[in-house]
């Protein structure tokens, strides 16, 4: 049972949404993975919904920060995985806000892991020191992988091996030409 939070709930469908076509249409994903692709149904009036599916008998939901997730069970599990995803922006990072998202991420969030099985993943750019992201990414308990942006000149010595057609909007690396039927 994996669930996806962002900033917004529609943030977070958005997300759930690109990653249903993407195990849809994505040859190599459908070739190691299967077709197993079934709409999640909401048990409240029974439609379809396009915050949540299953795959391969695994759930996947998108929700807000701060909507509850507590109590979201699906068959015997709690929570296995959650992949929190730009949880601020420029408009969420005063004092208060700060405050009421550390709240809800350890108090409501973090709770709701399974006991044995859970696992979080929290991705997002540093807006303020004062953040769930500095706070985790300062503690032993969280392995922290950073990310730099690439130095200007060493890409444009990237651009100097791509192929660019300007007019189809395209960037090939050479290697894409050759064949691989694997």
């Amino acid at each position: 049972f994996v669930v996806i939070v962002s900033k917004t709930g529609s943030m977070a469908e958005d997300f759930v949404v690109r990653m249903r076509d993407e195990l849809s249409s994505n040859r190599r994903l459908k070739m190691f993975y299967g077709e197993k692709i079934e709409d999640a149904i909401d048990a409240v009036d029974g439609q379809w919904t396009r915050a949540a599916f299953k795959f391969n008998g695994c759930y996947i939901l998108g929700v807000g920060s701060g909507q509850m997730i507590r109590g979201r069970v699906k068959g015997a599990y709690r929570p296995t995985c959650l992949i929190f995803d730009d949880l601020y922006d420029e408009n969420n990072i005063t004092d208060t806000q700060r405050r009421t998202i550390k709240n809800w991420f350890y108090a409501g969030a973090m709770n709701t892991l399974d006991d044995l099985m859970g696992k979080a993943l929290l991705a997002g750019t540093i807006l303020h020191e004062d953040t769930v992201v500095v706070e985790c990414m300062n503690s032993s308990m969280w392995k922290s992988v950073k990310f730099y942006p690439m130095p200007f000149e060493k890409f444009k010595k990237l651009l100097t091996h791509l192929k660019i057609n300007e007019a189809n909007r395209i960037c090939q690396l050479p290697f894409e030409e050759i064949p691989n039927e694997i």
